[in-house]
């Protein structure tokens, strides 16, 4: 599996919100769909990303190493995504004739 960003993103946000579900709300996703961002991830990594200790949760050792990459990465696509917006064109302005130059059916 290659890691996608929104692996990435999943993995930021729940090291910033030491919480799966707080991590979820701030996506504007399910904590399950979340906690399966994160094991894929960690699978496809081969490394335990978080120490679960009930509902909280801890970068472990190796995401500590991992995480200032992981939030380049997030960074500078969100980067670009505000440059493609801001170099998009702007769809042409909808011109409506005015109402004395409608003609109405005889």
């Amino acid at each position: 599996m290659q890691v996608e960003l929104r692996h990435w993103r999943a993995f930021v946000a729940a090291a910033d919100a030491g919480h799966f579900g707080h991590a979820a709300e701030r996506l504007g996703i399910s904590q399950p769909a979340l906690s399966q961002l994160i094991r894929a991830i960690e699978t496809a990594l081969g490394l335990s990303l978080f120490d679960r200790a009930g509902r909280n949760i801890r970068p472990s050792a190796a995401a500590l190493g991992l995480l200032p990459e992981a939030r380049a990465i997030v960074t500078q696509a969100d980067r670009a995504e505000r440059a493609a917006a801001s170099a998009a064109p702007s769809p042409p302005a909808m011109s409506v004739p005015p109402p004395s130059t409608l003609s109405s059916p005889p």
